[in-house]
């Protein structure tokens, strides 16, 4: 049986054994919830000692974590119901953690094999971090991540922190709304509450990957494979969408410049995501795009997008000089090894006055990336970088560069 095969099977079992119980009592635990709340708000010990007790079997039975966070904070105030809140998360993402190690795991190596589990745990601080954190607001994902790390020995103390300081920004947002009745997207809030915190960490832990033992080719191999999943992902893509353009968006407004018409260039497009939303957002009259990678120049071909499509390198554009009005870019330049080279390539194909927009990140060790020498290096290219913008707590820039008249 292939391996993606038995991968599905692993995560089609813990998505069910998570699913079928909300299916079958989600309702009437819900509504039981709901009962006891108003009926014992007078008594704040009793409340705060069930709340956070269905809050700690929350891995594996259906609890509606988030009623159950907001009417903490309702019966018990901010404070103590984000207390209350926050204990029983950090039980539940223990227990949740035990049962992947100790009780998962035999289970899961019989069905995928021990050296899948092992790349598993190469994987982990590749991409465990950002799992972790972003999918504790998400019903479902929230659990069988917290198992998929104990799957994959996850360091015990960095799931730790990084779980709890989700828990605890979660648990506040909802606590605030049920403490002080508060009538906003709470899930939207709490979702950013369940980033800010163990972001932070995560920054401050960086640099421990420096000194990290080099991976092995197949490693490397295998890993760019799953980093094409996550990019291609629908989490990835609403982000982009929504967050990423948006933030562009307003950037362009600010210094009056309209694509409206205009023959722009997504360098880097990937299956071809940021061009349909470059097309739909911007309304350029003409759309070039190309990608290092075959496959996703394929896929985007399958979006039938009304663009020119072409496999093609960042480094050694194959596109005339002073074609183009705009080149977008988002995350690719840290990739390439001499990235000074591929800003002139960028430079080369815009016209005089274009623009080149997107985004980097402010740091990868493994491949020598730094934000601050790369802004230099876009001024070297001859570019002017009108605006620079952190977001994602600091983890990414947004940029605006113009090649002068």
């Amino acid at each position: 049986m292939a391996s993606w095969l038995r991968w599905t099977l692993l995560s089609v079992a813990i998505f069910a054994l998570i699913l079928v119980p909300f299916l079958l009592f989600g309702e009437q635990v819900e509504a039981w919830t709901e009962d006891f709340v108003h009926q014992a708000t007078d008594r704040p010990l009793l409340v705060g000692t069930v709340l956070g007790s269905l809050l700690a079997v929350d891995i594996l039975a259906p609890i509606p974590s988030s009623l159950v966070s907001t009417a903490s904070g309702f019966t018990l105030g901010f404070w103590r119901g984000t207390l209350a809140s926050t204990l029983g998360m950090v039980v539940s993402c223990v227990v949740g953690y035990w049962l992947g190690a100790r009780l998962g795991r035999p289970a899961a190596a019989r069905l995928v094999g021990e050296s899948e589990l092992a790349r598993l745990e190469r994987l982990s601080p590749r991409l465990g971090d950002w799992v972790i954190v972003v999918s504790r607001p998400v019903p479902m994902l929230a659990e069988a991540a917290v198992l998929f790390a104990g799957l994959g020995r996850m360091p015990f103390p960095r799931f730790m922190l990084l779980s709890t300081l989700s828990n605890l920004g979660i648990s506040a947002t909802y606590a605030a709304v049920g403490a002080f009745s508060a009538t906003v997207n709470s899930f939207l809030l709490a979702f950013a509450g369940s980033v800010l915190l163990p972001a932070v960490a995560m920054y401050l832990a960086r640099g421990k990957s420096e000194t990290e033992a080099p991976m092995d080719a197949a490693t490397e191999a295998r890993m760019d494979a799953t980093q094409l999943q996550v990019m291609n992902s629908r989490l990835r893509q609403w982000f982009q969408k929504h967050y990423e353009f948006r933030v562009i968006e307003k950037q362009l407004r600010r210094h009056n410049i309209d694509l409206r018409g205009k023959v722009v260039l997504d360098a880097g497009c990937g299956s071809g995501y940021s061009t349909e939303v470059i097309s739909e957002m911007f309304r350029p009259g003409e759309v070039w795009a190309f990608d290092l990678m075959p496959q996703q120049i394929e896929l985007a071909r399958q979006r039938g997008l009304d663009a020119h499509l072409f496999v093609g390198d960042i480094a050694a554009i194959e596109q005339p000089d002073a074609k183009f009005d705009a080149v977008f870019t988002f995350g690719v330049f840290h990739h390439v090894p001499e990235w000074p080279r591929a800003l002139s390539e960028v430079y080369r194909v815009l016209k005089p006055g274009g623009v080149l927009l997107g985004g980097e990140i402010k740091k990868e060790p493994a491949l020598g990336f730094e934000w601050e020498a790369f802004a230099v290096d876009v001024e070297e290219a001859g570019f002017r970088l009108v605006e620079s913008q952190k977001i994602y707590l600091g983890y990414f820039y947004s940029f605006v560069a113009v090649k002068p008249e």
